[in-house]
């Protein structure tokens, strides 16, 4: 395992998502905060499952469509929106997307459109959705289009959101159909009498035309903020008490080798933020909306916040330790609610009241931490953030650029930085996202509140680290026992939210998951403990106990011992060939920065070992050492890294790259042990022929190719005409690959079993995987004689004849096994491949409507599912049963999909296999319904 950070990450592609925003945004903002506690909590459990998760929809504007767009075959004709806000401050945003569907891409990019909404003061109506087809036929599938509300949030998340979106699925999507849809989003002011807003445009080949409309009460106090660099044709008109300001890109879309290049230029300016291109806000200053803040959520002393303050901080004199019991209860006993509550959704709730129900967003801790710290006599500034990284524009004050609220503290002359929304992070960190953050600092009473442009602190107080030790031994039957523990320090939320709150199983899951460099056929990771994951103030470790078995034979001969262990993590460089922009650019390294990794096991008496070569790499950027000896009877292997810089110029990624290639080179080395036999006397007995070979065939089915191979050995040596032992011998040589030993001990089980159709099979694979096709054939053809009603010969003759272009002769003995070996999915998905190829449409229509349940994996149906349209058989009619099923089966699959019933590795695939079934599904249902003129 390279590293423990593997994130998963849904793709968005399958929808087209274009956002209202709050107050002009598509936000959650401080209204739901998008707070670290259910980003970290999702991502542990990995139950993210909105597209990009959470803060990618919330994230998107418009030109998230552009995105989708940019992805696909998409060609974005038009992309308009306008706002027209009133004096009250309550707001319309119309919105309305042309696009040509170019290919498959692009259909299934915008086979689902949607407005995400928040249900307490926006309502989202879809106003108009017109497909028209490349002989002008227009559909308005307004009226028709199955459409339904759906929540962000998965439901059984800890975390609340009256986030929603809006969706349509587009039913009758081909290719070379240009899709058209508007959209209405109404919103109520948050504050009676406050405006603000903003629009981005995305980069001007992504879209022909794209234009923005602000449409306001010419009286309106309003500060109008165009970005410097910004080139757009403006247009301006004062009518009827109204001052409509218009800005208009035109551009052509890029061809496909200028997508990357129009992409980096856009990651580019989101290093530092995105800043959006036009912002409209009725603030005029920061110190003005830093009072409008301040009287929000001012600390509150009433009987019930003394008394909550005076239980908390009882017997504690020492300020700090004062302030560190206040957040700890707040942190860890007030529960993250994400729900528009109180007066309005940027008041904070009265600090009682979160007491009392035990509930509060981040506006909410945040006013009830600074209550019960005033009580305490300890001053609280509120800091608003923007986690998603939105440039903050500081001519044009607004809460636009902010979704999460953060506090400080002076304590002893010293900042002490809090985010209590994260119950996983201790007082005086903050969770990475939180870190490094423009924002605005509010201070003192509302009549008299400053506001000061601050920026977060970078990193840590102490920096992160991870640490891993492994304590072990061999004994004399060759199994190996260790138990191994992971200790964390920073940056280590995720972790402990999934250990506090997860399922027993989802728990092992996440063990395994650390553990995995020990499992396998031969492997096992066992019990587990770990420490308290509340206690945030202490270090947290998961250790398990870990097995691999293999057998009292190893020590016949000399051999190389690798000790299962975890890699040291260190980020890649980007590919300058795939992302030439990104290779251009300075990295930021997010590898845990101090790693450290031992080992210590145990031989038993009299083994030598040499230990592997040390490695020292020392870099201005960061240093990598490894040492491995023997002491007496331990085997210790020692390594580590320190990185030593947070971000890397373009000119170091090389160097990058080399030494990431060193490090895992050198977790790829061995301790060489020598032979001692010796301790095979010590085994268990060593049995009959037939119970070795027996023994020996079990370790060939479990693919345990090296234990296998000296117990058939074993078995030839005492009985030297045994058959099966010989067999599996060639069957065990030929899984290590070790070719030539395979042919001559097959050969030398024909000399003893002249018919053995098992060893022409296996020499006529042994042939192919050497290349010899020719000789493949013959010896397949030959287990034919002999075994003329065995569909292994025939599917894997088909094969070879396969790779020789022979197709009708490959078709013909896949049909034959098919016939032997109903059951056998590769050979049925094979043949339905080579009949789309050959154009058979006749077999391929006729399989479909007289086995529509076949094949059973989900995969191979994709892959016949997709064969069948490939082949443009007509009429699809006759296979209707058959896509059907296909889709009820990849819903059931997708309703499945939970971290309990896959791991972090095959999640990925699972969905996307579901989702491609679903795809193949709706495309024949459509061309199915088209044939029949619906």
């Amino acid at each position: 395992m390279d590293s423990m950070h593997r994130v998963y990450t849904p793709r968005r592609a399958g929808r087209a998502w274009s956002a209202p925003r709050q107050g002009g945004r598509a936000r959650l903002d401080l209204v739901g905060c998008l707070d670290v506690f259910g980003r970290n909590l999702g991502f542990a459990l990995a139950l993210l499952a909105a597209p990009g998760g959470l803060a990618g929809l919330a994230a998107q504007q418009p030109e998230a469509v552009a995105s989708e767009a940019a992805g696909s075959g998409a060609r974005l004709e038009r992309v308009e929106l306008s706002d027209r806000i009133e004096a009250d401050g309550s707001h319309v945003r119309r919105q309305r997307h042309v696009a040509l569907l170019a290919d498959a891409a692009a259909v299934a990019a915008f086979s689902q459109v949607g407005v995400p909404f928040l249900e307490s003061n926006q309502e989202a109506e879809l106003t108009r959705l017109i497909v028209t087809k490349p002989d002008g036929r227009e559909l308005d599938l307004l009226a028709s289009a199955p459409r339904d509300v759906a929540p962000v949030y998965p439901p059984d998340l800890p975390v609340y959101s009256d986030l929603r979106v809006l969706r349509a699925a587009v039913p009758s999507l081909a290719t070379g159909d240009r899709i058209e849809f508007e959209a209405t989003v109404r919103i109520r002011p948050l504050v009676p009498g406050e405006v603000w807003t903003e629009f981005r445009f995305s980069p001007p080949e992504s879209a022909a035309v794209q234009s923005y409309e602000l449409d306001v009460p010419e009286a309106m106090p309003l500060v109008v903020h165009v970005r410097e660099g910004f080139t757009a044709v403006r247009e301006e008109e004062r009518t009827g008490g109204r001052w409509i300001r218009r800005w208009r890109v035109a551009g052509q879309p890029a061809p496909a080798q200028g997508a990357s290049e129009a992409s980096g230029e856009a990651e580019r300016q989101d290093e530092d933020g995105v800043e959006p291109d036009v912002v409209a806000t009725s603030f005029a200053t920061w110190e003005e909306f830093g009072r409008w803040w301040a009287s929000l959520a001012p600390p509150e002393l009433d009987a019930a916040v003394r008394t909550k303050a005076k239980e908390l901080t009882a017997g504690v004199l020492e300020p700090r330790e004062r302030l560190r019991a206040i957040h700890r209860y707040v942190a860890r006993e007030i529960r993250y609610l994400a729900l528009p509550l109180g007066l309005g959704r940027y008041r904070a709730r009265a600090p009682a009241e979160v007491m009392s129900t035990g509930l509060g967003d981040c506006k909410d801790k945040i006013r009830l931490l600074a209550s019960l710290a005033a009580a305490a006599g300890i001053e609280i500034d509120s800091v608003l953030v923007g986690v998603q990284r939105r440039r903050r524009v500081d001519a044009a004050p607004s809460p636009d650029p902010f979704d999460h609220v953060v506090a400080r503290a002076r304590v002893g002359g010293q900042e002490v930085w809090m985010d209590p929304t994260s119950e996983m992070t201790p007082m005086g960190s903050l969770p990475r996202p939180v870190r490094e953050l423009p924002g605005v600092a509010v201070s003192g009473p509302a009549e008299s509140a400053r506001a000061e442009l601050v920026t977060t602190p970078a990193r840590l107080p102490a920096g992160a680290s991870k640490t891993i030790e492994t304590t072990g031994a061999i004994d004399a039957a060759g199994v190996i026992r260790a138990r191994v523990r992971w200790t964390f320090s920073g940056d280590d939320e995720a972790l402990r939210l999934l250990f506090r709150y997860a399922t027993p199983e989802q728990r092992r899951q996440a063990v395994e998951y650390l553990g995995n460099d020990w499992e396998g056929d031969a492997g096992k990771v066992g019990a587990f403990t770990t420490g308290d994951p509340a206690d945030v103030d202490t270090l947290f470790w998961v250790e398990y106990e870990a097995e691999w078995e293999m057998s009292g034979a190893v020590w016949a001969k000399a051999w190389d011992l690798w000790i299962p262990l975890p890699g040291i993590e260190l980020d890649a460089p980007p590919d300058a060939a795939e992302d030439p922009a990104a290779a251009r650019r300075e990295l930021e390294l997010a590898a845990t920065p101090r790693q450290t990794i031992q080992a210590r096991v145990e031989v038993p008496e009299g083994v030598r070992v040499t230990p592997p070569v040390p490695v020292t790499a020392v870099r201005d950027f960061a240093e990598y050492r490894s040492d491995y000896r023997v002491e007496g009877r331990t085997l210790v292997l020692e390594r580590g890294l320190v990185i030593k810089a947070e971000k890397l110029p373009p000119a170091k990624l090389a160097e990058l790259g080399a030494l990431r290639e060193l490090i895992q080179k050198d977790r790829r080395q061995e301790f060489d042990i020598a032979a001692a036999p010796a301790l095979v006397q010590q085994g268990p007995a060593i049995g009959s022929a037939d119970e070795l070979a027996s023994r020996c065939d079990d370790a060939v089915d479990e693919d345990r190719f090296e234990e296998a191979e000296p117990l058939c050995r074993k078995a030839v040596e005492l009985e030297p005409q045994h058959r099966s032992a010989w067999q599996d011998l060639g069957r065990a040589l030929t899984g290590l690959g070790r070719l030539e030993e395979a042919e001559s001990v097959l050969r030398r089980h024909l000399e003893i079993d002249p018919e053995s159709p098992a060893a022409y099979a296996l020499l006529g694979l042994v042939a192919r995987d050497r290349g010899d096709l020719a000789e493949a054939e013959r010896l397949l053809r030959r287990q034919i004689e002999v075994a003329p009603l065995e569909a292994f010969a025939y599917r894997h003759l088909g094969f070879v004849l396969e790779k020789q272009d022979r197709f009708d002769e490959a078709t013909t003995m896949y049909e034959r096994a098919r016939k032997l070996g109903p059951e056998d999915e590769w050979t049925r998905t094979r043949l339905l491949e080579l009949w789309a190829s050959r154009s058979r449409c006749a077999e391929l229509l006729e399989a479909f409507a007289a086995e529509p349940d076949f094949p059973e994996e989900l995969a191979a149906r994709v892959a016949a599912g997709v064969a069948a349209l490939r082949a443009e058989c007509r009429p699809l009619a006759p296979a209707a049963l058959w896509f059907e099923r296909l889709g009820a089966g990849a819903e059931r699959e997708l309703a499945a999909v939970e971290l309990g019933s896959a791991n972090v590795h095959d999640l990925s695939a699972q969905v996307l296999t579901a989702v491609g079934a679903l795809a193949s599904a709706w495309d024949a249902a459509g061309r199915i319904a088209l044939e029949r003129g619906d």
